[in-house]
């Protein structure tokens, strides 16, 4: 891959990075490093790249890890297809809402082996991707 670095990816970095660098005189940054996502019953360990609904790790691959956190991120909010592309791959091409589709159902199928509801991730028609909290009215 080119020069392009996604986004998503200065989270898991930032995460594991140690809190205070040894042999450093440096103060401790103004903002603390986020080493955990979460909303609603969703987490995701970015130290350890472990993704979760509950108590229940989903096993997904680097590439769903980072779709799902990036939805975990938005917090319920729609993440366009560009979007989610663009915090996944650092650039959004032609064919990506195939290749999204593709990883989504497999997220999917993760979520209901693990025992969670795999309608929590939605698909917004003609728009993107959204996490919603299981048993959430969602017209």
């Amino acid at each position: 891959m080119g020069g392009t670095r996604a986004p998503i990816d200065g989270l898991f970095e930032a995460a594991a990075l140690p809190a205070h660098p040894t042999g450093s005189d440096a103060p401790p940054p103004n903002e603390p490093t986020v080493s955990t996502l979460a909303w609603g019953p969703f987490a995701v360990d970015l130290r350890v790249r472990v993704a979760r609904c509950g108590d229940r790790p989903l096993g997904l691959t680097p590439l769903e890890l980072r779709i799902f956190a990036s939805l975990v991120w938005a917090r319920g909010a729609v993440l366009s297809h560009a979007t989610l592309a663009e915090l996944v791959w650092g650039r959004a091409t032609p064919g990506d809402d195939e290749r999204l589709h593709a990883h989504v159902r497999r997220i999917r199928r993760k979520l209901e082996a693990a025992g969670c509801t795999p309608t929590c991730l939605r698909s917004v028609r003609g728009e993107g991707y959204r996490l919603t909290e299981p048993g959430a009215d969602d017209g």
